[in-house]
């Protein structure tokens, strides 16, 4: 059994899963999210992120998820081509791990942290 190629790759996904990891169980001031976050980053990034979905005729989160679900895919059949089974059992756990980490860390910036805001009411 051979897991060569497992480690390639294996610091920015260690990297991404951390921080992911500090993102869910860090807590964060909720006056820092406001001063930093909803007073400054999301306006800009919800205006640019706007301007960009329409601009394409397609629901760009759609398009994100076929894409990874077909790159997940040929990754896996490759895999196990090349490795085997059990290769391509650890490197899709390792990939599973890594897309959720990234999908985590993208809602956050995106619109999560706007819920560790300070409540209005």
């Amino acid at each position: 059994m051979e897991f060569a190629g497992l480690a390639r790759g294996s610091a920015w996904r260690a990297a991404v899963v951390a921080a992911a990891a500090l993102g869910a169980l860090v807590p964060i001031p909720a006056r820092a999210i406001d001063r930093l976050y909803s007073a400054g980053i999301y306006p800009v990034l919800q205006r640019g992120l706007t301007r960009l979905s329409n601009v394409v005729p397609i629901a760009l989160l759609d398009l994100l998820i076929v894409t990874t679900i077909v790159a997940f895919s040929i990754a896996a059949w490759r895999d196990w081509r090349c490795a085997g089974v059990a290769t391509m059992a650890v490197r899709g756990v390792v990939r599973l791990l890594t897309i959720a980490a990234v999908v985590y860390v993208l809602f956050l910036v995106c619109w999560g942290l706007n819920y560790r805001r300070t409540p209005l009411m």
